[in-house]
């Protein structure tokens, strides 16, 4: 019998936090990190919150992640660099894991 493929469950010393993201000005929800090898952003509130992955100050035209539940999870290509948002229409939280 050959073994084709062995899935070995990613396993880390997360951090979880919950970031208040503001309507009015970029929030850093993240600073830079070079050692981050995973990230789950879960937008808990009731607006929409626009993401800048790249270090630069988080505008309407950015990535969006949607109200309620709507969320980003990258265990591959995870940006090490500051993580900025600003929501939609009101303050909202979002909660982070990062390993």
């Amino acid at each position: 019998m050959r073994t084709i493929a062995h899935f070995i469950p990613l396993q880390f010393a997360g951090t979880q936090s919950t970031v208040s993201v503001s309507n009015t000005t970029s929030t850093e929800i993240l600073a830079s990190n070079t050692a981050r090898k995973y990230l789950l952003l879960q937008n808990n509130g009731v607006n929409d919150i626009h993401l800048s992955l790249d270090g630069t100050a988080a505008t309407t035209s950015d990535f969006v992640i949607a109200s309620s539940g709507g969320s980003l999870e990258l265990a591959t290509g995870v940006p090490t660099g500051q993580i900025n948002g600003l929501a939609v229409t009101a303050s909202t939280d979002i909660v982070v894991l990062e390993g």
